[in-house]
């Protein structure tokens, strides 16, 4: 079976694995932008949260 993947040749590898809409990847937005502000806390935890629910610290594994 042949596999046809559209990549954006302008894009990185990392921006075209962030571009994919899953639950994983929106919570692993939600926490880089949570580590951009780290004192807002509240946001901090919903990410840390978020990412332990969808199991997106193991993203890079599968």
């Amino acid at each position: 079976m042949q596999q046809a993947e559209n990549f954006n040749p302008e894009r990185t590898i990392i921006e075209e694995v962030l571009s994919a809409d899953t639950q994983e990847i929106k919570a692993i937005k939600m926490y880089q932008r949570a580590l951009e502000n780290m004192d807002d806390h509240d946001a901090s935890e919903r990410a840390t949260d978020l990412m332990n629910n969808t199991g997106a610290w193991d993203y890079d594994g599968k």
